[in-house]
């Protein structure tokens, strides 16, 4: 046993690259926002859209069409929680000055294009105060309006099971008022350039990083619970977790400080917000304490100890899906009380309860004791 032929400091440095590349994707996806559906007829504009499936259930559906390329704004009905962000003042909605908008709708977007140009017009504040406040007899209800990318889009999700035809229904019902959208939009815009909403570009950043963590710590848990787990087992897993739990707590209040440095007063603070304090902290948890033990044992220069100590039980776990999961029980040599080895198959085999078998334990160069090389 041991770990594969490669660089010392090979799986650390990769999980350090692997985040950096999930989140660069990740950024690049949110910060230009795209999907591809299939043709859609909405009244002679070209359009598409897309349905979302869970186990042959429909569970979302978008239809969209082409708006002014510099457009980026999203418009749902406004939440419980939203309104709590902003008596906290952890977010700062444009407040339109018609009650019946703002009560409905919440406002995610901040240039003044959008907030005042746009939703300026009582017309078009209208017509899309109506498109997300329903009152179809349609079994799907608008759940965000979206412009991104080019693109004039609608979420909309079943209140009840819906089948194809319920979508093509809902398709009939809002294409018009889709339609009048985009052509208000393009009376008011024209095809003049419109400056970039900057607390996006931010807020898309921050949401990057937040499910970057949670991403690259969750592969990376998997990658160990089915590839490397029995190669070497820290004792010490107390202290590992604590300084992992420090760590990700750390790294989350700092995310969350630049973010109300640079988000603060802004529509889309809580939101961001809230992606760190799910997302972003337990995705630095997983993630620092990979790294963390991958550093300690990776970057380990002390000399093994041969340790002989005899086993006490042997236990098999198996997941859901079956897949077993051999442990050894081992008695203490350090006073520490008992210790658990996860083995492979072949190892777990050829030992029997009561047998001593042979360890290597390591100091740890973040001095978290670790054992490898289990034999009989």
């Amino acid at each position: 046993m041991g770990w594969p032929e490669a660089p010392p400091v090979m799986w650390f440095l990769i999980g350090l690259a692997a985040f950096a590349a999930i989140t660069g994707f990740l950024f690049k996806h949110k910060s230009r926002p795209t999907w591809f559906g299939q043709s859609w007829n909405a009244g002679g504009e070209r359009a598409q859209y897309e349905i979302k499936r869970n186990k042959g259930r429909i569970v979302e559906v978008r239809f969209g069409m082409p708006a002014h390329a510099d457009l980026n704004f999203t418009l749902r009905p406004e939440r419980a929680y939203d309104r709590f962000a902003k008596l906290l003042t952890l977010a700062a909605e444009y407040q339109v000055g018609e009650d019946a908008f703002d009560r409905a709708v919440y406002i995610l977007g901040d240039s003044d294009v959008v907030c005042r140009s746009l939703l300026g017009d009582v017309r078009l504040r209208e017509d899309l105060r109506n498109l997300i406040a329903g009152g179809r007899e349609i079994k799907l209800r608008v759940t965000h309006v979206h412009a991104a990318s080019g693109r004039l889009w609608v979420c909309m999700k079943p209140m009840q099971t819906a089948t194809d035809d319920d979508v093509h229904a809902a398709g009939v019902a809002i294409a018009p008022e889709m339609q009048a959208i985009a052509a208000r939009i393009r009376t008011l815009l024209g095809s003049r350039p419109i400056e970039p909403d900057r607390t996006f570009l931010r807020a898309a950043a921050f949401a990057a990083i937040a499910v970057g963590l949670a991403v690259n710590g969750g592969v990376a848990m998997l990658a160990f619970v089915f590839s490397h787990r029995w190669t070497a087992t820290v004792l010490d897993h107390a202290e590992l977790f604590t300084h992992a739990a420090l760590a990700a707590i750390g790294v989350t209040l700092a995310l969350i400080v630049a973010s109300r440095l640079l988000l603060g007063g802004t529509s889309r603070g809580h939101v961001v917000l809230v992606e760190l304090l799910s997302f972003g902290l337990l995705g630095a948890l997983a993630t620092a304490w990979i790294e963390l033990r991958q550093l300690n044992i990776e970057f380990d220069r002390s000399g093994p100890v041969t340790i002989t100590t005899p086993v006490v039980e042997k236990r098999v776990s198996r997941s859901r899906k079956g897949a077993p999961t051999y442990y050894l029980d081992v008695r203490e040599w350090d006073g520490r009380g008992m210790h658990t080895l996860v083995v492979p198959h072949a190892d777990y085999e050829r030992v029997q309860v009561g047998q001593p078998i042979r360890l290597d334990e390591h100091e740890g160069f973040m001095g978290y004791r670790w054992v490898d090389n289990v034999r009989p």
